[in-house]
């Protein structure tokens, strides 16, 4: 009925229950081949916690139902080797599809008896509860600014003051000024159940109460969020791009080619640069691991300068690749924007001067080829529907609310420097051009959404294929014999679909 990826079984091994725990959708993105406590024991090591330090751990949390499921929180309990429960992570995921995880030490504990007796269990008798309290650096609710901090009471499971253990965690999210605004509990209302121990009509009993909890838990949100904003009028706070320290939402598809492309030239930056220039590159997460990329005289000059550039949402490339700049998009989208704009994060950026960012310019126009007429318009087709990228969600502080503020961009609009490059050295530049002739679609006549893009796509293609056929069915039921051979031209028009996506693929 329960099933835990472990990632100890091979992928033709492993059978899912009716519930089931994906590894995967835990702690940092990707680890697909790690197990839970791989991947948990990976994270602490980033987080300064050493092996030694733990000794196992129990998740809390809610597990798939027919693949599906969204967690708010989930709480991991770890423990010595002493059975003390000296650390808890709250892994906070938002609707957006984006994470943060607050490693906690424990500010303070509950003690009721630290005698050397052991329980029932054979674990150690110890604090009842732990208590800790932290800043608030993650976008949760849009009825709540990232500002505040959290306090977190939870009971100890394994401490059965009662014989029975039980889950018990109070969260308080307090204002900057310290007032509460909201309070949570998680709590156990009845004794645990042990899945193997269960009978086939306990099981049914279980799976009819709790099949519907996951699959509503998002409907509730929306539901609760239109009773704040249109009920009590509550304010509304925009979502702020993730800090380092969280998680940004998954890439789409445009994305991960995107990346691919953009690690590739800012290769190519750093291997035309005559400068000792070191650059760290961490792409956002589940991209890839961080690369370090070296100039040639970096390689014999250990006082380089040093470059880190960190992407913390996959928003990035896809904004990227609107600007027809790489000094424009960086500042844009790291150095000169609000925090809560920013998609990337630079350090030392008087390094970015070390790089050929806009130079050098490819002036010359495209060869044209009768054989890569396709391809030719294909570019020129991008270059006229470049358009800037959405506006962020706060306005930068140099333009603030004053309508007269404007800001425009007078040097020549040709092609992008990114692109430039691609057309020139990567083989598969129509990949690339692809994905920006949708992300630009959708900018000007989709609201932004390429999906909308999709749809148009989808409905050309049945419009073509459904009123073609009409037209010639009704035509040959009219014509006789002898003009069957008029009817030709209008059963090549059955092509028409392939028509349209020979086109799409040569653009």
């Amino acid at each position: 009925m329960v099933s835990v990826d472990t990632g100890l079984l091979s992928g033709t091994s492993r059978s899912k229950g009716w519930f089931h725990i994906q590894g995967s959708d835990y702690l940092e993105r990707g680890g697909e081949n790690l197990s839970l406590k791989g991947k948990l024991a990976q994270y602490l090591r980033s987080q300064g916690i050493s092996d030694e330090e733990w000794h196992y751990a129990y998740l809390v949390t809610a597990a798939k139902f027919l693949g599906y499921s969204f967690n708010p929180v989930s709480f991991w309990y770890i423990y010595s080797a002493s059975h003390q429960l000296v650390m808890m992570i709250l892994e906070v995921n938002n609707t957006f599809g984006e994470r943060r995880m607050y490693l906690l030490k424990g500010s303070s504990h509950d003690v009721d008896d630290l005698s050397d007796d052991t329980d029932t269990t054979g674990h150690a008798k110890q604090s009842t509860k732990f208590t800790d309290a932290w800043t608030k650096d993650f976008h949760v609710s849009p009825f709540n600014s990232r500002k505040g901090s959290y306090s977190l009471t939870a009971i100890d499971p394994f401490h059965m003051a009662q014989g029975v253990s039980h889950i018990d965690n109070n969260i308080v999210l307090r204002s900057s000024e310290q007032h509460p605004k909201l309070v949570a509990r998680v709590f156990s209302d009845g004794p645990p159940l042990d899945p193997s121990t269960l009978s086939i009509w306990q099981a049914l009993n279980f799976i009819r109460d709790w099949w519907w909890v996951g699959l509503v838990t998002f409907p509730r949100i929306v539901k609760e969020a239109y009773k704040l904003y249109f009920w009590r009028k509550l304010e509304v706070f925009f979502r702020p791009e993730v800090v380092p320290t969280g998680i940004g939402r998954d890439a789409t598809a445009i994305e991960r080619h995107l990346e691919s492309f953009f690690r590739r030239y800012l290769r190519y930056l750093v291997s035309h640069t005559d400068q000792p220039i070191r650059v760290s590159y961490t792409p956002a997460p589940g991209l890839g691991e961080t690369e370090e990329i070296l100039s040639s005289s970096a390689k014999e000059d250990q006082s380089s300068n040093y470059l880190d550039i960190n992407v913390t949402s996959p928003a990035f490339y896809s904004r990227f690749v609107h600007y027809y700049h790489t000094s424009e998009a960086l500042d844009r989208e790291s150095l000169f924007t609000d925090e809560k704009n920013k998609t990337a994060w630079i350090s030392n950026p008087q390094a970015l001067k070390l790089l050929p960012l806009n130079h050098p310019r490819y002036v010359e126009p495209l060869p044209f080829k009768l054989t890569q007429l396709g391809v030719t318009s294909g570019w020129q087709l991008l270059r006229k529907l470049r358009c800037p990228p959405a506006a962020p969600s706060y306005p930068d502080a140099v333009q603030g609310s004053s309508p007269a503020f404007a800001r425009e961009d007078i040097r020549p609009k040709g092609f992008a420097t990114c692109d430039e490059y691609v057309m020139r050295n990567c083989h598969d530049a129509r990949v690339y051009r692809q994905c920006l002739l949708k992300l630009f679609l959708a900018q000007r006549f989709g609201l932004g959404f390429t999906e909308v893009i999709d749809l148009f796509d989808l409905i050309v293609r049945i419009c073509l294929t459904v009123g073609v056929w009409n037209v010639l069915s009704s035509d040959l039921r009219a014509l006789g014999a002898e003009d069957a051979g008029s009817a030709v031209p209008k059963i090549l028009g059955l092509n028409a679909v392939h028509a349209w996506s020979l086109i799409k693929g040569a653009l």
